[in-house]
């Protein structure tokens, strides 16, 4: 029989895109074409440079210092990084407009960079004059918690009603809610 071994990181990592992705999707797909699909190709690139065995490889051949710079610029990635994880329709959409894929794709980027609540994306370096069309992060933390408040809200919603859901909506603003609540 054969032996195998799963990563767990790298799954937890990618259920983690495709959910914050779809979450980006239906907050801000009506004014940022593909934006779900942008966070989820991100976050994908991020998970397979922190888990993915052939990055592994190369970190052990690094010294101290360049493994500590990967570590700090996994997260970070430029519109030519995240291409290869867009779904073809989403790269033919961006590659039939005018300035081709890079532009366009940088463009929605720093789009979705302007949105403050939840924030999605963070411009590390600007975009304008940027050989590679820019250097971004993922605002994953305050996207989580943005989920994790929705979740609540409808927990709360479902089983106690919508005056209960706006009263819990109140009191976690205020910070009378307990995180375990």
């Amino acid at each position: 029989g054969s032996v195998w071994r799963l990563n767990f990181q790298m799954f937890h990592d990618l259920m983690r895109a495709v959910a914050l992705g779809r979450l980006v999707g239906e907050r801000y797909g009506d004014k940022v074409a593909g934006a779900g699909y942008i966070v989820t190709a991100a976050l994908r690139l991020a998970a397979i440079r922190e888990h993915s065995p052939r990055y592994a490889a190369q970190m052990s051949i690094m010294s101290e210092e360049d493994k500590q710079n990967h570590i700090e610029e996994r997260r970070k990635f430029s519109p030519d990084d995240i291409m290869p994880y867009l779904p073809p329709t989403i790269l033919n959409n961006f590659q039939n407009k005018a300035g081709g894929a890079r532009l366009n794709l940088s463009s929605a980027i720093v789009s979705l960079s302007h949105f403050t609540w939840p924030p999605v994306v963070m411009e590390v370096e600007e975009a304008k004059g940027h050989p590679r069309g820019g250097v971004f992060e993922i605002a994953v933390r305050q996207l989580v918690d943005h989920l994790r408040g929705r979740v609540l809200h409808k927990v709360v919603l479902d089983h106690h009603g919508l005056i209960a859901a706006r009263i819990c909506a109140i009191l976690e603003t205020k910070g009378h809610l307990e995180s375990f609540a």
